[in-house]
């Protein structure tokens, strides 16, 4: 960048890559679901289901199916509060 001056702003960037693919997320022989993950570098950015979702799947701690919930479905968080 040779000689330069006290004060002076540089801007440096370089592209990060994006890439995305489909996945199957699940048990291999059970249930699996699709997603398309988008990746930035090495870093899952985003994740969306590919089809239906189930509702249920099977917990082996529980020993039985139990709800699924997706993105903001799902019961609130501890000391959390929903206006419905």
């Amino acid at each position: 960048m040779g000689a330069r001056k006290a004060g002076e702003k540089l801007e440096v960037t370089y592209p990060v890559p994006v890439r995305e693919e489909e996945a199957s997320i699940g048990n291999p022989g059970f249930r699996q679901s699709r997603y398309r993950v988008t990746w930035k570098e090495d870093t899952v950015v985003r994740m969306a289901p590919l089809g239906d979702m189930p509702a249920t799947a099977y917990s082996d701690f529980d020993k039985k199916q139990v709800p699924v919930f997706y993105g903001t479905e799902g019961p609130p968080s501890r000391g959390e509060r929903r206006i419905i």
